[in-house]
């Protein structure tokens, strides 16, 4: 910062404003100091760069961001039910994430990756690092995850090392794979753990009501010849509701009551149970209280059966996707070798070494001769 007392020396006496040819003046008698000091910066730079920074090579990857289908129990949940098929539908989950890259360049820098990647490569040695979490952020210092608008997520990966470099870049690949497996295998076992409990409670209510039926004395022949058809359709609706109940609770897991999807879910609802009431008003409960008892109890096995067909197909998509790999990670650009460093740029670093050299030195010459000037002022008002 320009003194007060340098301030005035620079300033022209009649207007107060900075004269640039006196500072030019001043600096022009320094111009040999001013030549070689950025020189002088500029070359020390280069050797201490050439010969001290150990040169880092910088290995990248493409991957092709992976799209996520419609759910294979959602899909047969929606065409088990019909009109349904837009609720059960696959979109939610897109629309409930702004960008479908983020989950992935979240997982890719998960400390799960991280950490496998660091005992497969020995980082810790090579990093000199006491501590695991000490060698996840150098890791990550040295790791670039960005997922572009084309739909890309690059991995570049820095290492003094140029094919350490590369392999690293190409395990994180490799490392997602696996990663991606287990979540999958694991969202689907939950999923099939709860289906299978819902069809054992269903096939427990199914025959419950079947010896139910049984006892008002209807065998299986009438009931499959005689059937009635608005307590079936009862049934059905009942069924579906249930279904589409099970849908909306597996949509606030990732959806808020806004959204299109839950918003369109409990509109169906509404509807279905309207249709369940208005139903059940014209139902035909028969002569007596023997009608009555074979239209209601022929209504719950209808309906049990229908859940029961309901929960059986998804216990077994579930179990196909419990099977079934995780999402399908697509490498655009496998990461080479790279052939040239990417760090210490030697040249960008020796031009603004010369540079910030250069105002240093001009800064320091003219604080030196406002500094001379108030010592001369003050000697002079002294005498």
């Amino acid at each position: 910062m320009v003194s007060p007392s340098s301030k005035e020396f620079l300033a022209d006496s009649s207007s107060g404003d900075i004269n640039i040819l006196d500072i030019l003046d001043i600096l022009g008698g320094y111009r040999t100091w001013l030549l070689l000091v950025p020189v002088c910066a500029a070359t020390i730079t280069l050797v201490f760069t050439t010969f001290f920074v150990r040169p880092s090579f910088t290995a990248a990857t493409q991957l092709l961001v992976p799209q996520q289908g419609q759910n294979s129990a959602a899909a047969l949940l929606s065409s088990s039910v019909g009109g349904l098929a837009a609720v059960a539908g696959g979109g939610g989950l897109a629309a409930a994430l702004k960008n479908p890259a983020d989950q992935w360049v979240g997982l890719l820098r998960s400390q799960t990756v991280a950490d496998a990647l660091i005992q497969q490569f020995h980082l810790r040695d090579i990093y000199k690092t006491q501590y695991q979490f000490e060698a996840r952020e150098q890791l990550a210092r040295n790791t670039k995850v960005v997922a572009g608008k084309d739909g890309f997520i690059r991995v570049e990966v820095e290492d003094h090392v140029p094919e350490r470099a590369a392999d690293i870049a190409n395990a994180y690949v490799a490392q997602l794979q696996s990663l991606t497996k287990n979540l999958a295998f694991t969202e689907a076992a939950q999923r099939r753990i709860y289906f299978e409990k819902l069809m054992k409670e269903s096939s427990g209510n199914l025959t419950k009501a079947e010896i139910a039926l049984r006892g008002v004395g209807v065998g299986e022949s009438l009931l499959k010849t005689k059937p009635e058809a608005v307590a079936g359709l009862m049934a059905q609706t009942r069924a579906q509701i249930s279904a589409l109940e099970i849908r909306i609770a597996s949509l606030k897991t990732y959806a808020t009551d806004k959204s299109p999807d839950m918003i369109h879910a409990y509109a169906e609802l509404a509807a279905l149970r309207r249709q369940l009431t208005d139903a059940g008003k014209s139902t035909p409960l028969g002569n007596g209280v023997e009608g009555n008892s074979y239209i209601s109890l022929y209504r719950d096995f209808k309906y049990y059966e229908k859940l029961f067909e309901l929960m059986a197909s998804q216990y077994e998509m579930a179990r196909a996707d419990e099977a079934r790999q995780g999402a399908l990670i697509q490498v655009v650009d496998v990461a080479l070798v790279p052939e040239y460093k990417s760090k210490p740029q030697r040249a960008f670093a020796a031009v603004i070494a010369a540079f910030a050299s250069l105002l240093l030195a001009m800064t320091a010459i003219l604080v030196r001769r406002a500094l001379r000037r108030a010592q001369a002022e003050k000697k002079s008002r002294a005498a």
